[in-house]
């Protein structure tokens, strides 16, 4: 999964330590799921873009 994802994004960074300051500290915006690294963001004024996948599963295109 990993070498996947790192195949497909083109910017960014992969952070898988435990290091969570560190993370947040050295991150400009955070893109991803709900979680405690993304709540950190928002408190330290970082921007983020929550994923969600239900939104692809309501789009829908006319022809």
């Amino acid at each position: 999964m990993r070498r996947l994802w790192r195949s497909i994004v083109w910017r960014g960074i992969y952070d898988d330590s435990a290091d969570l300051d560190r993370a947040v500290c050295l991150s400009d915006g955070y893109y991803g799921d709900l979680s405690s690294v993304m709540q950190l963001c928002q408190k330290a004024g970082i921007p983020v873009m929550r994923q969600s996948a239900e939104v692809i599963g309501s789009i829908s295109i006319k022809k």
